[in-house]
């Protein structure tokens, strides 16, 4: 479950800046970095502005106060749509929120349009067919939500139609194919349930809708939590890379592969999707840290290195990464105090122990040193030296050695040491190793090379 837990974070387009801010100033960033792609994306296209159908839910107005928030600095319009079908439940609260978002922005335009008439002649149209099941909710309900999206296009005249899918209901399908699912703009995409809920809160979004239950309203179920058989709380840790019950994280890992379909093209001779996939690849970032960088024992190359290893991280954002570190306590027996033979160095709680800021300004944030995810620690032990780092611990993944793919790309400091003694373990445990020469740095040149011949005769290969 934690490797499947690696490959769908590595998937998605998820943000993990976050992690080096509080969330106000997560928030602040975020929205704007929203509000700016709606604009340019909308310049891009040379159309008036944007459509959604609003329906009560929270999804939909946030997507709709961040669109008409953006495009009202370029004297853009949002026209909004209520599309219930017949007499709905929940119609107040879509009339809350269109008056909501009316009363705070000048630049929207809204309109009720039942899809009731659609609907019933679907019905009409398909009931007399042997393949109709009256019995089939899911069919019934996407269809609506299918319908909702043609009188969209139909109304849609120079505007671009935006979606409300958000991280949350990527990872498990929850949308509607060629329904909700089917936009030309989605400006929650990569976000998690509190983001949004946060995000509504600050656009002054209804009570009704911070306090109900999320549901789609297409008569599947009561709400998405009861179809989904999994709770947002529970979803938002997991995306957070957080581990959660186990069966919690079957249940996940269960609707992303039945849902697969949903986040491509459609399958064709051309696209061939389904078949076998590329070998997974991490890559293992050794000892990177300030202190053999620029910090108590920097070594040769190092910075340089750092600069190769984020650039080949952005080049391949299919690869894993994970990040093995020294965090010594201060009485660790390698210190020359304690009679070790190295001066103290990247003690627990110290910037020497920390990564360089390079890290966490790659392209694809997952990839970032997290401490609780894919940072694993050696050197923890105060009595013992440990050059290696397959052994290396996180919190809550356990060993560095337990959350590897068959074939691991290696970078790190010092060629000699502990980037030495890691694929050397690797090797011997059938791993195959590639290590990337300009990704390494050393504390002695002559023994940098010579490591280097060594561990390729053992089998690394050398890029």
């Amino acid at each position: 479950m934690k490797m499947k837990q690696r490959e769908i974070l590595n998937a998605l387009p998820l943000d993990f800046r976050r992690d080096c801010q509080t969330q106000e100033e997560y928030l602040d960033k975020k929205i704007e970095e929203i509000k700016a792609a709606i604009r340019e994306y909308l310049k891009n296209t040379g159309l008036r502005g944007y459509m959604l159908g609003l329906s009560g839910g929270i999804d939909s107005f946030a997507a709709a106060a961040l669109a008409a928030d953006a495009v009202k600095e370029i004297s853009g319009v949002l026209y909004l749509l209520l599309l219930p079908n017949g007499e709905q439940a929940d119609m107040a609260d879509s009339i809350q929120c269109r008056d909501a978002l009316l009363a705070r922005f000048d630049n929207i335009e809204a309109a009720t349009v039942s899809i009731e008439n659609a609907y019933a002649g679907v019905l009409a149209d398909i009931s007399s067919c042997p393949f109709y099941d009256p019995e089939n909710r899911y069919a019934l309900g996407n269809t609506q939500a299918r319908l909702r999206m043609v009188e969209q296009y139909a109304l849609a005249k120079n505007l671009l139609v935006i979606g409300t899918d958000h991280a949350t209901e990527n990872v498990t399908g929850y949308f509607t194919k060629y329904g909700d699912g089917g936009s030309d703009f989605n400006p929650l995409d990569g976000l998690i349930k509190p983001d949004i809920y946060a995000i509504a809160a600050r656009y002054g979004a209804p009570e009704c809708v911070m306090k109900k239950a999320p549901a789609a309203g297409l008569g599947i179920s009561s709400s998405d939590e009861e179809e989904l058989g999994i709770r947002y709380e529970e979803l938002a840790l997991y995306l957070q890379g957080n581990l959660i019950d186990k069966e919690k994280m079957q249940r996940i890992v269960s609707l992303y592969e039945r849902a697969e379909h949903k986040r491509h093209m459609p399958a064709s001779p051309m696209n061939t999707w389904w078949k076998g996939k590329a070998e997974d690849t991490t890559h293992v970032v050794v000892d990177m840290i300030h202190a053999f960088v620029d910090g108590s024992m920097a070594c040769q190359g190092a910075e340089e290195a750092v600069a190769y290893t984020c650039g080949y991280m952005d080049a391949h954002p299919e690869m894993r990464v994970l990040y093995v570190g020294d965090c010594h306590p201060a009485e660790h027996c390698s210190f020359k105090e304690n009679g070790g033979e190295w001066s103290a160095h990247a003690v627990q709680g110290t910037e020497d122990s920390t990564w360089p800021e390079a890290f966490y300004q790659i392209h694809k944030t997952i990839n970032t040193p997290l401490v609780r995810y894919n940072v694993f620690c050696k050197g923890t032990d105060p009595m013992r030296e440990e050059y290696s780092g397959f052994n290396a611990q996180n919190e809550f993944y356990g060993a560095l050695k337990y959350n590897l793919t068959r074939r691991v790309v290696v970078s790190g400091i010092a060629t000699e040491y502990c980037v030495k003694n890691t694929v050397i373990d690797l090797l011997k445990n059938g791993f195959e190793v590639i290590l990337l020469e300009k990704g390494l740095a050393y504390i002695d040149r002559d023994a940098h090379e010579k490591t280097l011949l060594e561990l390729k005769e053992m089998g690394a290969k050398l890029v």
